[in-house]
């Protein structure tokens, strides 16, 4: 099966892109010379806000070119004009970085679900997915998406609810942790293990949806 002869390359794509020197250029999709807006003036500052939003513009214009995306047309530009109004409002939040990073992570993980062009060619973006994570213990599967964004990130969402969480050290696979590690994520190929605060760990099986 072709899925998963191809699944174990691209995790590993993802965990090896962990090992660069973060020297990748961070560059936002809009000219920042031109910034007046404070979202905008504080995606431009940081380096991997920067990366987000140069990913979500180029997974957002294959997903625009395609026909066969749900939603697609006018439908898509009404989705994404609302998802910049949402993501605006993040400056009123109590951590507005925060809550931009999950804003773009969730967008990204969105887009991608909804539209097979979004997704290809991978190799020209720094996002990995989605997966399907069937957990032992858990019913629904969880969607994860993995953005090597530096700090790298994996976007979860399942039936629970939804989680972003940051690249950890890790002697082997890659470890994805909340900053009170309440909240794991550990992959190595197609495998994985999930914890969820007040719960036992249990492991996954990814599978490219």
């Amino acid at each position: 099966m072709r899925t998963a002869a191809i699944l174990p390359i691209l995790l590993s794509l993802a965990v090896a892109a962990c090992a660069g020197d973060g020297s990748t250029a961070a560059v936002a999709s809009f000219d920042c010379a031109k910034a007046a807006d404070p979202i905008e003036l504080s995606i431009c500052e940081d380096p991997q806000l920067s990366r987000l939003d140069s990913e979500l513009a180029a997974i957002y214009t294959r997903a625009e070119a395609d026909g066969d995306s749900v939603p697609s047309g006018n439908d898509l530009r009404i989705a994404q004009r609302q998802w910049v109004a949402t993501r605006n409002r993040c400056g009123a939040e109590a951590d507005p970085r925060g809550c931009l990073v999950k804003a773009y992570a969730a967008r990204i993980q969105q887009l991608r679900m909804g539209s097979a062009a979004a997704r290809w060619p991978e190799a020209e973006g720094i996002t990995f997915g989605p997966f399907a994570a069937q957990c032992a213990g858990i019913a629904d599967p969880l969607v994860a998406t993995f953005i090597n964004a530096e700090p790298n990130l994996v976007y979860l969402s399942w039936s629970e609810g939804t989680v972003v969480l940051t690249q950890a050290m890790s002697a082997s696979g890659a470890r994805y942790a909340d900053a009170t590690e309440s909240t794991v994520f550990w992959n190595k190929g197609d495998s994985a293990l999930f914890q969820r605060p007040g719960a036992s760990e249990t492991s996954c099986t990814l599978e490219r949806i």
